[in-house]
């Protein structure tokens, strides 16, 4: 018989096994342009957000606790120069399609700069859904038995990869071309710089008033996509919702409900909204360690909640408040 030592040993060498196989490394952007080699970009800008937000040069995102086999995320410590990499492009796409906010403030209603800001969380969610179905199919093969839970696992995450490959040939068409009016972006700001940072891709399932906007139940459908990205930045805090704009009437209730709220209940909102929806999240570890312990505990089990199930999180939000 195999000691229970021996075998979470085996457990963890098999683990690590399935996550080599499951190693993606190609340029979100594509083309016969493409340097070598590809590297670990920033989702989420280093030396203008992460190094602002850092304490001792570390800063918090989210990571996985495989302690005792509890498969959870929290909050850990990371360098910054870590934290929110993704090998999602060549040297050469990364270094030149940035530069408009990399080396330049974010102005309110520059269409090249949220095009931007959407095109890089879209290529964070790509690289991340294609990394996931190559680890679930890897791990798929190594069982000796069904598994239909994880057999409707990969099935919705291969659906939701083709949406998101239809979402890069646009972006990457509209990058190429220049039609940075695509996309849409409904911008909220909070006029005090809070060290919250976001870079990420979502789809809602219903909207505030209870309305149906995606079908998580069904498979092949339609996706409307929310790119989102929070940065601190000059004395505020921006929060860009960026979108096709054929889903404008889907998704401007969505951000016309959080305006019309009191300022105190938008950062509550976007604060659950972060917590059900968002993985890609980075946070001030000074911020982090001045939230209230139950505070901490809400978000941390409404995000471990959320994590692979779609919930009507927002109509009950939670009492988090990551903007204080």
């Amino acid at each position: 018989m195999i000691q229970p030592n021996r075998q979470k040993d085996i457990a963890k060498d098999l683990m690590m096994q399935i996550k080599r196989e499951s190693y993606i490394k190609e340029c979100f952007h594509g083309d016969n342009q493409c340097s070598t080699p590809i590297i670990s970009a920033h989702s989420i800008q280093n030396n203008r957000i992460l190094n602002k937000m850092s304490k001792n040069g570390e800063v918090l995102y989210f990571c996985m606790n495989e302690k005792e086999g509890e498969r959870s995320f929290l909050q850990a410590p990371i360098g910054r120069k870590k934290a929110t990499t993704f090998t999602g492009f060549c040297s050469k796409h990364d270094r030149e399609i940035f530069i408009p906010i990399e080396s330049f403030d974010y102005q309110e209603r520059n269409k090249e700069q949220e095009f931007l800001f959407a095109y890089r969380a879209l290529a964070k969610e790509y690289h991340s859904r294609k990394q996931s179905i190559k680890l679930l199919q890897a791990a798929k093969g190594k069982l000796m038995y069904s598994n239909p839970q994880l057999d409707m696992c990969l099935e919705g995450s291969q659906c939701s990869l083709s949406e998101i490959e239809r979402h890069r040939q646009l972006f990457n068409t509209a990058l190429d071309n220049q039609e940075f009016d695509i996309i849409g972006t409904r911008v909220i700001a909070f006029q005090e710089e809070y060290h919250v940072a976001v870079s990420s891709v979502f789809t809602i399932e219903k909207d505030m008033n209870g309305k149906v906007v995606n079908d998580h139940s069904c498979f092949n459908v339609e996706l409307k996509f929310f790119c989102f990205t929070i940065f601190p930045q000059n004395g505020k805090t921006f929060i860009l919702f960026s979108y096709l704009i054929k889903y404008k009437k889907y998704l401007n209730p969505v951000i016309n409900y959080i305006l019309k709220s009191k300022i105190k209940d938008r950062k509550i909102i976007i604060s659950n909204l972060i917590a059900a929806y968002v993985e890609n999240v980075v946070l001030s570890p000074v911020r982090w360690e001045k939230m209230a312990d139950s505070e901490k505990m809400a978000f941390q089990n409404l995000f471990n909640k959320t994590l692979f199930t779609a919930g009507d999180e927002l109509n009950q939000p939670k009492n988090i408040n990551l903007f204080v």
